[in-house]
């Protein structure tokens, strides 16, 4: 059940929810970077790289690398559906009138 709207426990909870929105979105970047950075040295007929880094870590130059960093691609946009999903319970508002006026309004775009 989500706090009471305007409680500390609310704002609290919604600061927590909103801290690991934030961490799965830096997982998605993460993985969209790293895919990208090992699909341009797997495709270079030149690339005589075997490894790359990226925050400090070395990743392998290989195609199976690259699945797996198309694979935390999925992982992370699937956590980031229930983290936002999560804030938006936790909120206690009315997510379905709303969400259904911001459908309704990018319809129109």
């Amino acid at each position: 059940k989500p706090p009471e709207l305007g409680t500390p426990e609310y704002f609290i909870t919604l600061l927590n929810q909103a801290e690991r929105i934030e961490e799965e979105l830096e997982e998605l970047r993460d993985a969209i970077i790293l895919s990208h950075r090992l699909s341009g040295l797997l495709k270079d007929p030149d690339n005589k790289l075997t490894s790359t880094y990226y925050k400090g870590k070395s990743y392998p130059v290989t195609r199976v690398e690259l699945d797996k960093q198309y694979q935390e691609i999925l992982d992370a946009g699937c956590d980031l559906d229930v983290v936002v999903a999560g804030v938006n319970f936790l909120g206690g508002h009315a997510y379905e009138l709303a969400i259904d006026e911001v459908l309704k309004n990018n319809d129109l775009k």
